[in-house]
């Protein structure tokens, strides 16, 4: 089951890719948390269509369902900011940093910094 969101992936066929992480999603499959976030980053750091970043909102909120993991909520909050939803991924984006560890806590700072500012945190063409 996890073959086709990696060969999709491998292609850079996002709206596949998306349609194979739901499939693998809604199959039932042993879906771990860290799985969760890598797909929703992978989407985060590839991927503009709205469809797709609605899915990668969706497996990244489900990833912080049993802890708030501060590397999931950067991931959540870089999503919702790419989304345009930026008020409300400040307001993740500063829970991630208080519950980092100091040695992670620079690199979501910096993300937060951008956030406020309106600017991507995402590589841009």
């Amino acid at each position: 089951m996890t073959f086709k969101p990696n060969y999709y992936r491998a292609k850079k066929d996002w709206t596949k890719y998306r349609e194979a992480v739901n499939h693998l999603i809604a199959s039932g499959a042993a879906v771990s948390e860290t799985q969760l976030n890598s797909f929703a980053w992978t989407i985060f750091e590839n991927c503009t269509d709205p469809v797709c970043l609605e899915a990668a909102l969706a497996w990244s909120k489900k990833s912080l369902e049993k802890k708030e993991n501060p590397q999931y909520l950067d991931t959540y909050a870089n999503i919702l900011h790419k989304s345009g939803k930026t008020k409300e991924a400040i307001a993740i984006q500063e829970k991630a940093i208080s519950l980092a560890a100091a040695d992670e806590k620079a690199d979501y700072e910096s993300n937060l910094a951008l956030m406020k500012k309106g600017l991507p945190t995402w590589e841009t063409e």
